[in-house]
């Protein structure tokens, strides 16, 4: 009876000492029986991949693990215990980042110390405090590169190990032994990138006058479809005259071919009717800064003319003084004929209106002509001398009375200055000037 009571209490011993070592164990492994410095990180998101138990390191060195995850004002807050002696040597300053260790494993707290700092005795050295609250490092791209992570990873996951494999082995071979070439490319392609960069400003600034050019296209739109559509009235109105259009262009096509017709009929014409215009064209040519001049001189003409034939009076008809001098004599051949002698080049001189009007600049043109003789060689008989010009016809006479009665002066008139016969002169020059010369002052010298 005692034994068997002896073998029921040892057995009980037995399990409860089993029961002792499990409860040790899990609380060991659990690390109830430690003592921890309590540190809370607030993070935007911990991630797919950070369980409870979690590593939590310092420059590479473990330095405590994650007790807990929990949410807090839409905030992700893990609760890390540190190791009491490795949190004095972590400055308060510190933040964090959550990193995977491998591609595909779990993730892991990474302390960020910065530089220049530790724990006490370090130069900004406050240690990192139980009940401390730390955040993410935002500096950099840690904050790009756990975005980056978290969007990789499903991917990854997402895609089969195998083909993953044999897309990895397949880009390893590719990539075996073209390690310089790759070098240059990326160093090509730095370069290039480089450039944009520094004309990157010119491209925002490029960019910028692109949408205001779109936004004024933008407003131009309803006249542009405005337009299109009376070009379709325009289209539609050439189609239904296309019959006339096509007639028009047989017979254009029909004219062009009787012209290159008439060009190569008479091409040797023209290249000597060229070749002979060749003087007359370099004259032309060199005269041709006076032209302008000339034709505005010609514009001019019109207002005086006016004037002169009394347009808009109640006596129109015209105004003339007329002055005979001596003759030249007649014309003797080999000796009257124009020489151009003259050479001082295009001119373009001031409009006169003084009367008698001066000499031209540098002389008068060298003609080839004689001066007018001072005395006239003709007759000189007093029988022709006209009466004194202030006499005037009272009224003005029908053309053929006045041609019949003033004939005979006007005849003396033309004889005393040209120096010949008053029989010689012809009646027709009485007959077109005696008209004209009614009612004027003539003055003979």
């Amino acid at each position: 009876m005692m034994r068997t009571v002896r073998r029921r209490l040892l057995g009980l011993a037995f399990f409860g000492v089993c029961a002792l070592f499990l409860v040790a164990t899990i609380g060991k492994y659990q690390q109830r029986f430690e003592t921890f410095t309590w540190v809370e990180l607030v993070t935007d998101t911990a991630g797919a991949s950070l369980p409870v138990n979690s590593e939590v390191r310092a420059r590479g060195v473990e330095v405590g693990t994650v007790r807990d995850v929990s949410v807090r004002d839409g905030k992700a807050v893990i609760r890390m215990g540190l190791k009491p002696d490795e949190a004095r040597q972590i400055p308060g300053a510190v933040t964090a980042r959550i990193l995977p260790k491998t591609l595909f494993g779990q993730r892991y707290v990474a302390l960020q110390v910065p530089e220049g700092q530790g724990g006490p005795g370090t130069p900004g050295g406050a240690a990192l405090a139980d009940g401390a609250t730390i955040h993410t490092d935002s500096s950099g791209n840690a904050t790009e590169l756990n975005e980056l992570f978290d969007k990789l990873l499903p991917l990854l996951r997402a895609v089969p190990p195998q083909d993953l494999n044999a897309t990895l082995g397949a880009l390893s071979n590719a990539l075996s032994g073209n390690g310089q070439n790759l070098q240059t490319t990326i160093g090509r392609f730095t370069n290039i990138f480089s450039q944009v960069n520094a004309v990157m400003p010119d491209l925002q600034s490029s960019l910028r006058s692109l949408a205001t050019v779109s936004a004024t296209y933008s407003q131009a739109l309803p006249d542009l479809i405005t337009a299109l559509d009376t070009f379709r009235t325009t289209n539609s109105t050439v189609v239904s005259g296309q019959q006339a259009f096509h007639a028009f262009w047989t017979s254009v096509a029909d004219g062009a071919g009787r012209t290159a017709g008439l060009l190569e009929g008479n091409r040797e014409q023209l290249v000597t009717v060229m070749n002979k215009s060749n003087t007359t064209l370099t004259i032309l040519a060199r005269y041709s800064p006076e032209f302008g001049c000339t034709f505005e001189r010609f514009a001019t003409l019109l207002p005086e003319a006016n004037r002169i034939v009394g347009q808009g009076t109640n006596q129109p008809g015209a105004r003339i003084s007329m002055i005979v001098t001596n003759s030249r004599g007649r014309y003797l051949p080999n000796q009257d004929e124009p020489r151009w002698f003259d050479d001082r080049g295009p001119a373009c001189y001031n409009a006169i209106k003084t009367h008698p009007a001066p000499m031209y600049p540098g002389g008068p043109y060298a003609g080839g002509a004689f001066p007018t003789p001072a005395r006239n060689p003709g007759v000189q008989d007093s029988r022709y001398q006209l009466p004194e010009p202030s006499v005037r016809a009272p009224s003005p006479m029908p053309t053929a009375a006045v041609a019949g009665q003033n004939s005979r002066a006007a005849r003396a008139s033309f004889a005393v200055a040209s120096g010949v016969d008053p029989g010689d002169v012809p009646e027709w020059l009485t007959g077109v000037f005696v008209p004209a010369m009614v009612g004027k002052e003539v003055q003979i010298r």
